[in-house]
């Protein structure tokens, strides 16, 4: 069953990685030299830190996300884990978050807690531009994006997070 029947999708696969960069907005030109991509869920630690693969550090995570331009529709992004601290952009609105994502353990706050977006709508031309800020400076363990993100219709994707915590 599909997004289409009523379920929301995991956003696994490649998203692009922007390694030490909070981006403010996505680039106009979708391009930024030092992107790559990465597969997720998964570690960010080759990725981020290529000498010594450590977990420390901060970075941005890029998806963009084409649906029907339906003035009406609105959609969610649940957000299951991320260490470990994270800031959820949607077409440059701050939609969730999770700790305080920064540069630095002194500047940033480690609160790696499930959430689920506030209600977003794709812009006039169906794009929903995904950023995912991420900050670890705590967590020893495999971090960035470590489980599935889901999007989806913004009831379907509540109906799930509700019979997933029965």
């Amino acid at each position: 069953m599909g997004f289409s029947e009523g379920r929301s999708v995991t956003l696994a696969g490649e998203w692009e990685f922007y390694p030490y960069t909070l981006l403010e907005e996505v680039p106009s030109n979708n391009t930024h030299k030092s992107s790559q991509y990465i597969e997720v869920p998964g570690d960010w630690s080759t990725a981020l830190n290529p000498d010594d693969s450590s977990p420390y550090g901060y970075g941005s995570y890029h998806l963009r996300i084409l649906v029907n331009a339906e003035k009406d529709t609105t959609f969610t992004i649940r957000v299951p884990s991320v260490r470990s601290a994270s800031a959820l952009y949607v077409n440059g609105l701050l939609v969730g978050k999770s700790g305080d994502v920064g540069k630095s353990k002194e500047d940033s706050s480690a609160w790696n807690v499930p959430y689920t977006s506030k209600s977003i709508r794709a812009d006039e031309t169906g794009v929903l531009d995904i950023e995912l800020q991420v900050t670890n400076f705590v967590e020893p363990r495999s971090s960035g994006i470590v489980r599935s993100v889901k999007f989806g219709y913004e009831e379907d994707v509540e109906a799930e997070t509700q019979l997933s915590s029965i």
